[in-house]
């Protein structure tokens, strides 16, 4: 098999950042194939598989090909579509109070022997991330997709919850005919945590201090999101052709502009279909607004218990990472 040339686009941010709605836009291009239904976190989950060299290879295709299909089932979301063969649908949450239903008639089985036989296909020396997230996508696609996949330029996968690897992800897939991007989508950290608290508290303002403080304890991707909050931009600058940063905001409220900002950044022509989200060529509901809107929800004293939570919490890792410092020095 020829080396697969097809970048991988990774969607990627805080829980409730809008990935999948990104996801459901860009399906709308007939240059990319999004899954925005399945959280599939094939890119991010690769990203840290240890790929077999040659001289192990060499030989063994079968062993060659089952730690590859063992690294598929355990860093990656296949095994939902599992669940999807068997009820031959899935149930995707369009807003708050709609659910729509799906149709999936396909075999599961025979999906994963059909990417199985595509793997024995490679050469050794193109076993790497990204002709491997290509049979997988060139896989799924055949069967969700009435794109050709020749005219398919990009694969929209989305991550992994907390995944920040994104140095180690344009390693791994720094091939794809001219180098794989991440879209970054940024959302105020006081928001998100207050999204989250209200959601853990069930949208109960009498159980949000204790949901509050449950986050900060409990949530570990916390630590990631403040990371990523104070180092994002410098990592944007690093890699200015390779990584976007779009507010959460905008994606909702201006999802417009955001697509013509993305378009550019993708090297690919505006679409009239990218205007409305489509999850296997059906339109789902637009989403203008904010349903966690924290100007409209959270109460003076909550935001204090938020905003006072977070400094503390940054102080501690702050005299944690000191510690840490002074300890490697001796």
């Amino acid at each position: 098999m020829e080396n697969i040339k097809k970048k991988i686009l990774l969607i990627t941010g805080a829980v409730t950042s809008g990935k999948a709605a990104l996801a459901c836009l860009l399906e709308g291009h007939p240059e990319a194939f999004a899954m925005p239904f399945w959280h599939d976190k094939v890119a991010s989950g690769l990203t840290n598989f240890h790929f077999p060299g040659p001289t192990r290879l060499l030989g063994y295709p079968a062993a060659k090909i089952w730690s590859i299909m063992n690294a598929l089932t355990n860093d990656t979301d296949i095994n939902v579509l599992k669940l999807f063969s068997l009820q031959q649908k899935f149930v995707y949450p369009a807003s708050a109070g709609e659910i729509i239903e799906f149709p999936t008639n396909f075999n599961y089985y025979d999906l994963e022997v059909n990417i199985y036989n595509d793997l024995t296909k490679l050469e050794t020396e193109n076993i790497n991330a990204d002709n491997i997230t290509s049979i997988m996508f060139k896989n799924l696609q055949n069967i969700f997709s009435p794109k050709t996949i020749d005219t398919c330029k990009y694969y929209v996968s989305q991550s992994t919850n907390g995944f920040i690897r994104y140095e180690d992800f344009f390693k791994a897939y720094s091939g794809g005919g001219g180098g794989s991007k991440i879209i970054y989508v940024k959302r105020d950290i006081v928001d998100w945590l207050f999204t989250m608290a209200w959601r853990s508290s069930r949208c109960s303002h009498e159980k949000m201090m204790g949901s509050i403080n449950w986050v900060f304890e409990n949530d570990p991707r916390i630590k990631n999101l403040i990371y990523l909050d104070k180092n994002i931009e410098n990592l944007q600058s690093k890699y200015p052709q390779n990584l976007k940063i779009i507010k959460f905001e905008d994606l909702i409220l201006r999802h417009e502009i955001v697509i013509k900002e993305v378009c550019g950044f993708l090297q690919i022509e505006e679409h009239k279909n990218m205007f409305v989200p489509t999850i296997l060529g059906t339109e789902i509901p637009l989403v203008k607004e904010i349903k966690d809107d924290i100007s409209k929800i959270i109460t003076s004293e909550e935001d204090k218990h938020i905003r006072n939570w977070l400094r503390k919490y940054k102080s501690r890792r702050s005299v944690a990472a000191r510690i840490k410092r002074f300890i490697r020095k001796r």
